[in-house]
């Protein structure tokens, strides 16, 4: 699956990705090349199955 990505300008430092569909995943890379790397590895970590946080309540 794919997710769109901007990617800004990090200072003088390289770059930082931010994902629209993903709130929490932010990647940073040194270069363009290492910023991709870490971008996929970064949605692959975010859109791993979540353990459910819930109880089921029964009325």
């Amino acid at each position: 699956m794919q997710y769109p990505l901007y990617v800004h300008r990090d200072g003088d430092n390289g770059f930082r990705a931010s994902f629209p569909d993903l709130p929490r995943a932010v990647a940073r890379g040194h270069s363009f090349d290492e910023l991709k790397r870490n971008a996929q590895e970064v949605v692959r970590t975010d859109v791993r199955p979540q353990r459910a946080t819930h109880t089921r309540s029964h009325l």
